[in-house]
């Protein structure tokens, strides 16, 4: 006999999808607004709505040699300024049409290079014998400057470590890089003297010069500050900060949002300020996607203003950090292109380093991912909510998916059972989201209202009823690009279903 639901028990639930992904709890314990799959999507920055990431476009016409495997952005002057690239074992500046231009060799064709614009000159720490400089015409050496692979700047002094001494941190003299000499201006500190572990990165939180310090082969890790607040060096103090956290390398730590950010072994991690005795702790910052990414090794961390989130870049999978009221959340990017190494922002314009030799930017028109010059194809795009758990039998009667169009495609809704069972519940049209500035004719040969040109934020529904105990949304984007604001649900509950 057929079950009469008109008079059941009828609930509606709200999905807000703006929590990130969780990767630390079953599908059913996360919260309400967390997701369990966010492949390819982002949190618009300006209306922090969840949107399928930008394409990418290859920006130069022949690869590299070899990966790239960092991008720096040199700032020698207000006209003067120049994308360099490390690739190999030789550096590299952009043409700014499409292809590089060598600079010179450096030291080694595995050693990610650490960079330092100071006083116009272009610093580059590879691991050589010494730093190297470049002030966009002369590539030289500092004379008697440290074996460094790490580099930063505070109190006007720039700050190296010596791969060839355990636990040496130097400090070039006030307002002169070239001069590393302790026994006038410049400075030389031990951090952690004794625990003979090598200097391998450094960030600046507020007057804290932060050293991060760690064993090549036992993977012991320490984490020292410099309290720099004296006006005489004599009196700085170096205290122990952490000693079983460490980044993985000088590349994964970054500073933003007021904290430090940096990779360790076991996850992503913050330094942050606390009212508690120490003033300043670490955090587990990447608890809800450490599983995920302790697996990997982290080529860069990085802070991207364009989109207000921090890039990490580990292996072919990258996550994107962003805060929401001071709550951080995560998304995942995979390119079809393969690893990238690093990110690099200029302008309004975001470059990506390709392991296969090309340079790539985002590109917010493009829904597809140009591989090489002229190849292009659409990648795949996977959101997936919660999963919702029933005592018993709930029955899905109405699914309202709230939508913000990017650019014209299709998409599809899925809903997922606990075991994995896929039910498509709708297929949707999305309208380019045209803007005024955009048109190319003229308004007297307009047909239409202005109010309807493009796209507008249209609400997409499903009558598809679906029955079970467990459920989950899934959003596919086989082309286009799309926001969720969020998803509504008319529920029936069954007898036993409460």
């Amino acid at each position: 006999m057929k079950r009469n639901t008109k008079n059941e028990n009828t609930q509606f639930l709200e999905i807000r999808v703006d929590g990130g992904l969780n990767y630390s709890n079953s599908p059913t314990n996360i919260k309400e607004n967390e997701l369990k799959r966010a492949l390819n999507w982002m949190y618009d920055v300006s209306s922090d709505v969840l949107t399928t990431r930008p394409g990418t476009d290859c920006v130069t016409a022949v690869a590299l040699s070899s990966p790239i495997r960092k991008l720096y952005y040199y700032e020698k002057d207000a006209s003067t300024a120049y994308l360099v690239c490390a690739s190999g074992s030789k550096l590299y500046y952009f043409d700014g049409t499409d292809a590089w231009v060598e600079i010179g060799s450096l030291a080694d064709s595995t050693t990610v290079p650490s960079f330092l614009t100071f006083n116009n000159t272009l610093l580059i720490a590879d691991g050589g014998a010494e730093i190297k400089t470049w002030d966009g015409t002369t590539y030289t050496v500092i004379s008697g400057s440290p074996q460094a692979t790490c580099l930063m700047e505070i109190k006007g002094r720039v700050v190296a470590n010596a791969t060839d001494e355990p636990d040496s941190v130097y400090l070039s003299k006030p307002e002169d890089f070239s001069n590393w000499d302790t026994t006038g201006d410049a400075l030389g500190l031990k951090a952690g003297f004794g625990d003979m572990l090598s200097v391998n990165g450094f960030a600046v939180h507020g007057d804290n010069l932060i050293v991060f310090k760690m064993s090549a082969t036992s993977k012991v890790k320490r984490i020292y500050r410099v309290d720099t607040s004296d006006t005489t060096p004599s009196n700085w103090v170096c205290t122990s900060l952490s000693v079983n956290n460490g980044t993985q390398n000088t590349n994964s730590i970054v500073c933003a949002f007021n904290n430090v950010f940096f990779v360790d072994q076991n996850g992503f991690k913050s330094i942050k300020n606390v009212v508690e005795y120490g003033d300043m702790q670490v955090d587990e910052t990447g608890a809800k996607i450490n599983t995920a990414l302790s697996a990997l090794t982290c080529d860069e961390v990085t802070f991207i203003p364009y989109y207000n989130s921090v890039f990490i870049g580990a292996g072919d999978r990258n996550f994107v950090y962003s805060e929401k009221e001071g709550v951080g959340r995560f998304t995942d990017l995979i390119f079809n292109w393969g690893r990238c190494m690093s990110f690099c922002q200029i302008g309004n314009v975001v470059y990506l380093s390709g392991h296969n030799g090309f340079l790539y930017k985002f590109d917010d028109s493009l829904d597809t991912d140009e591989t090489a010059p002229g190849v292009t194809s659409h990648y795949a795009t996977y959101m997936r909510t919660k999963t919702f758990s029933y005592m018993g039998d709930v029955l899905l009667k109405k699914t309202f998916l709230y939508c913000i169009p990017v650019i014209a495609g299709t998409g599809n809704v899925y809903i997922t059972d606990y075991s994995g069972n896929d039910t498509l519940i709708k297929s949707f049209t999305v309208l380019s989201d045209e803007m005024l500035s955009d048109a190319t004719g003229y308004l007297a040969d307009a047909t239409g209202y202005l109010a309807d040109a493009g796209g507008n934020p249209w609400i997409e529904v499903s009558r598809n009823k679906v029955r079970g105990k467990d459920f989950a949304f899934e959003l596919r984007m086989p082309t286009g690009r799309v926001g969720i604001e969020k998803i509504q649900v008319e529920i029936v509950v069954l007898e036993g279903g409460e």
